[in-house]
């Protein structure tokens, strides 16, 4: 059935109670597809952003970049500490005076 037709239906009612409840529904309706597309676009971002992450964990693992950052830090005076528990790449810590 279509908008017309209801709108004639209520009308023909003289319900305005009705009348406001039909609108709020259908303002909510209208409001609710816009978010469902929100949504939508949303999810495609996360998915790129999160292959972009991995794409670019790739790349720092292929040039060594833990074990380069680590020599540099050993390298680093004493009023700063750098704690690696077992690998740089699980934990690092910075630690100062």
């Amino acid at each position: 059935m279509g908008n017309h037709l209801i709108d004639r239906a209520l009308k023909e009612l003289d319900d305005w109670p009705l009348q406001g409840e039909i609108q709020r529904f259908r303002s909510l309706k209208a409001k609710v597809a816009v978010l469902l597309e929100d949504v939508r676009t949303w999810r495609k971002e996360l998915a790129i952003s999160t292959q972009d992450l991995q794409d670019s964990v790739d790349r720092l693992s292929q040039s060594d970049a833990y074990v380069r950052i680590q020599h540099v830090l050993d390298e680093e005076p004493d009023y700063t500490l750098w704690l690696a528990a077992y690998d740089l790449r699980s934990v690092m810590y910075k630690v100062t005076k």
